[in-house]
């Protein structure tokens, strides 16, 4: 039985954020309005309720984390009930959306198995490079180049970091002498 006093509204009464309460008032709580959906690289996503002043790191618990447990490897975007995306340190709404997304680091070129990988600090290229199958010696000769997200060139003694783009371009030199040298 709920008791009479004050109810906590959350902006649905017209008399402020705390309502008095009388016996036989009848309280409407729309279910999907009071959620806040978390999705994406979660261990639990799913809807939670929305608790006012809390920010997106409060539903992330909620949803027990990121699942490889780092949330400094993740990309965050929020977008409200209306659909546009939202500053990450704003506080949640209810009907918010918190999408959470890996970051990641891609590996492409003439590698065994180009693609996206997880990212994980403090690797270099050729952690990167390993974890893609290695060079595919028969199509280069085994120049890497690296670039941030931003297109800018990094050094291959440089941590490699969110976004980064590790390619490795085809050597025509190799791919003909290989060529010519299967042929006879």
């Amino acid at each position: 039985p709920l008791h009479c006093g004050t109810f906590p509204s959350h902006g649905f009464s017209r008399h402020g954020p705390y309502s008095p309460v009388d016996p036989f008032d009848k309280i409407i709580i729309p279910t999907k309005s009071i959620l806040v959906i978390v999705s994406g690289d979660v261990r639990n996503p799913g809807d939670y309720y929305y608790v006012p002043q809390k920010k997106y790191t409060y539903y992330l618990r909620q949803a027990g984390g990121t699942t490889n447990g780092n949330l400094e490897v993740s990309s965050i975007i929020i977008i409200d009930k209306d659909g546009n995306q939202k500053d990450v340190n704003s506080d949640i709404e209810f009907g918010d959306s918190i999408m959470v997304k890996q970051a990641t680091v891609l590996i492409t070129g003439f590698v065994i198995n180009p693609g996206e990988y997880p990212y994980l600090p403090s690797k270099t290229y050729s952690y990167y490079v390993n974890l893609a199958g290695g060079i595919n010696t028969d199509r280069s000769n085994g120049n890497v180049r690296i670039t941030d997200k931003e297109n800018n060139k990094k050094d291959k003694s440089e941590i490699i970091l969110p976004g980064d783009v590790i390619y490795v371009p085809s050597s025509s030199f190799t791919y003909n002498l290989s060529t010519v040298m299967s042929i006879t």
